[in-house]
């Protein structure tokens, strides 16, 4: 099999290397492993929230792909027109603001003053728009300009990918021609992200807004109230001009020599994957799926079919290597990253969870272990054990054995992601392989679900997770189209598809509204062909409501896959390989002792053997994709979603009867206010908090979450 013409490659390596572009592709493959598994009692929809990316190796990966007329990455993917390494960096303004306020001070009679002060400079900017200073910047007025540009290529990409995801033939010619189109968008939008221009641009508009903001203040000395613009408006160019360097100089400080062995490395075992692909008659949930374009696929899939990490060892260690490398140059490189402060591995986190250092990281992963290792255990023993009857169709009961309609599921599915808030006008609800949300532009959000005869918990769980990223982005504020108004980071994104997953669709509350909808739609019909034909079958979709909340809170003590991990066992999963990735960044583990390592941690912290690499240290595709840092969103964002719903609870006292009811709307404001308009103004996930909540982001909530939650559910005084 012929390699690709040099063109491709040469051209690849006069550009610089983006972080985000080796992390989007990569977890392409993760997410679709993430969404094969077929297991029904404790599947966990942690799906990503990844950038658009801005860098010249896309146009190499689609053309690997294009070039094997292989079919392109169907994934369970998050996309945005955003860049990951839009990472925020703070207002000087907001920062003098919060700098007193004490994060343990958070009791109910403080808390409106805490919100008042943290949030002074920044509630209002959600009726401003940063792009009011074009008339008074040339400058500005020109860096805007072309940022639209870049963001519309995006939006462009995201039509064309969805399309290839959802509705495009599945010719091997037609897959050719659209990554091809695909990678043209991308090399476009990536020379517009280097281009020297937008330097000049920036710093000639900050340059305008000091000079606008002495003239303003010169008109209020002498008693003109007649002011250009208001005060929140400016922080709002502030900000922007700060993200904008921030990723304009991430862009820039990457040797082009370390651009293309970054590129190389992505690119080298395409090759072999293709070739020695086809051994893999039967992908699993361990096995990378047949269409994803990973480069490091083939070593990864081949030392997992040996359960041979020391074959795999090479290759992870220069990933680690080369993230490493990359982010000390980020770190140091640019003007804006020259706090020598910051550890290497605080860095990489930032990559994802901007303002999250590794200390802080640290003491809040230790709090939740602290607690859920011997409460785990406690659960473990408990006699009461959930039925799962309720959730497939191999029930215990002979008269409820049944099979669940496709169709059915969708119907049920749909109303229901309706009523919670996403709003069908502006986004639509369709079926894929692998369940996934793209942002196409503000007014056309949409997500996919998939859906199993067998069972219908996977359906609509993802249906309600992939919502919730939907309805973050639908109210997302969109005049600007530019990356003040996207999300503010992996974590916050995270946040929201979990407080709809677990906090609302896993409540007792929920299932009273939704079991007459679920009943009503699966009724007693076994099939779709029965379905079509106009027959009914023999199994009755008669569970009460009590019976369908415990057995989608059911636990799996078993597991060994993070993916399909229950919501009380995944954060140990998470906490695990966020130890592992930052002590081999710390030069405190070497990665050819990373099996001992996980084996090890496994047993005290889940207190399961781990038979082998592929149950274990080889099961995920992250560190493969240089995505170190990645991991420790999942556990952030569950953390968020506790903290976000204690506090609607207290601000929404009837929030549990109006779920009960069916009645979202007050609690989708409640998070529209809260989160959603604000964006990139504030500076991180604990900012946002404090400004919005009363305080940074706190354990406690998730803690007495999950304890009070399966306390009650296991039966045992904890």
């Amino acid at each position: 099999m012929t390699m690709p013409p040099r063109p491709i490659l040469t051209a690849t390596r006069t550009l610089a290397a983006s972080a985000a572009i080796s992390i989007y592709y990569c977890l392409i493959a993760f997410a679709a492993i993430s969404a094969t598994s077929t297991t029904t009692t404790s599947c966990s929809f942690s799906s990503c929230y990844v950038p658009k990316p801005k860098s010249p190796t896309t146009a190499t990966i689609f053309y690997f792909a294009t070039a094997f007329s292989l079919p392109l990455p169907r994934s369970r993917i998050f996309a945005t027109s955003s860049s990951i390494n839009k990472a925020a960096a703070s207002s000087t303004l907001f920062q003098r603001q919060v700098s007193t306020i004490s994060r343990s001070n958070n009791n109910n009679s403080n808390r409106n003053t805490i919100i008042m002060a943290a949030s002074s400079t920044i509630s209002s900017t959600a009726a401003t728009s940063p792009i009011s200073f074009m008339d008074y910047s040339p400058a500005y007025k020109s860096l805007v300009n072309h940022l639209r540009t870049i963001s519309h290529l995006h939006h462009a990409s995201s039509v064309l990918n969805y399309d290839r995801q959802v509705f495009m033939p599945t010719s091997d010619l037609s897959s050719m021609a659209r990554g091809q189109q695909l990678a043209t968008l991308a090399s476009i939008a990536h020379e517009k992200s280097i281009d020297p221009q937008l330097g000049t641009w920036i710093a000639q508009a900050k340059q305008d807004l000091v000079k606008l903001k002495e003239e303003q203040q010169q008109h209020e000395d002498i008693g003109n109230s007649d002011v250009s613009l208001k005060e929140d408006e400016l922080v709002d160019v502030a900000r922007l001009l700060e993200l904008e360097q921030k990723s304009y100089h991430k862009q820039i400080c990457i040797p082009l020599e370390l651009a293309a062995r970054k590129a190389e490395l992505e690119a080298s075992a395409n090759h072999a994957w293709v070739k020695f692909l086809a051994p893999l008659s039967s992908p699993s949930i361990l096995s990378i799926p047949p269409n994803s374009q990973n480069c490091t696929c083939y070593a990864t899939t081949q030392a997992r079919q040996n359960n041979d990490f020391a074959s795999f060892a090479p290759l992870l260690k220069d990933c680690f290597d080369t993230a490493s490398e990359i982010a000390n140059l980020q770190l140091c490189g640019g003007e804006d990253n020259t706090n020598n402060n910051i550890s290497l591995y605080s860095q990489m986190l930032d990559e994802f969870e901007m303002g999250m250092s590794s200390e802080r990281m640290d003491a809040l992963f230790h709090e939740v272990q602290t607690v859920l290792v011997p409460f785990i255990a406690q659960v473990r023993d408990s006699d009461n054990v959930p039925s799962l009857d309720a959730l497939s169709c191999s029930s215990s009961n002979e008269k409820k054995k049944r099979k669940f309609p496709i169709v059915a599921q969708k119907e049920a599915s749909h109303t229901i992601v309706s009523a919670l808030g996403f709003d069908n006008s502006r986004g639509r609800v369709d079926v894929s392989v692998h369940p996934f949300t793209m942002a196409l532009s503000r007014h056309d959000v949409r997500i996919t679900s998939r859906f199993n005869d067998e069972e219908w918990y996977q359906g609509l769980m993802g249906t309600i997770h992939e919502g919730g990223h939907a309805m973050y982005e639908q109210n997302l504020r969109c005049e600007s189209d530019l990356s003040i108004d996207t999300a503010l980071s992996m974590g916050v994104h995270e946040s929201q598809s979990l407080f709809w997953e677990r906090h609302i669709g896993k409540s007792k509350e929920f299932y009273k509204w939704a079991q007459p909808i679920m009943k009503s739609s699966f009724h007693t019909t076994t099939s779709d062909k029965e379905v079509e034909d106009g027959q009914g079958g023999e199994g009755e979709f008669d569970y009460s409501a009590e019976e369908l909340y415990e057995a989608v809170n059911a636990v799996d003590f078993t597991n060994l896959i993070r993916v399909d991990a229950d919501e009380l066992t995944y954060p140990l999963h998470v906490i695990l390989r966020y130890n592992i990735e930052r002590d081999v960044i710390a030069g405190k583990l070497d990665v050819v002792d990373i099996p001992a390592r996980w084996n090890k941690d496994m047993e005290q912290l889940l207190g399961v053997h781990v038979p082998d690499d592929t149950r274990g240290c080889l099961q995920d595709i992250h560190w493969s994709c240089l995505a170190i840092g990645y991991f420790p969103t999942y556990l952030i964002g569950a953390m968020m979603a506790a903290q976000l719903s204690h506090y609607c609870h207290q601000d929404i006292p009837n929030m549990d009867t109006m779920i009960e009811e069916g009645k979202f709307d007050e609690i989708r404001e409640w998070l529209r206010k809260k989160v959603h308009v604000h964006g990139k103004r504030y500076k991180s996930l604990d900012d946002l908090l404090l400004a919005e909540v009363g305080e940074q982001l706190n354990s406690k909530y998730f803690i007495n979450y999950l304890t009070g939650k399966y306390s009650n559910l296991y039966k045992i005084n904890f």
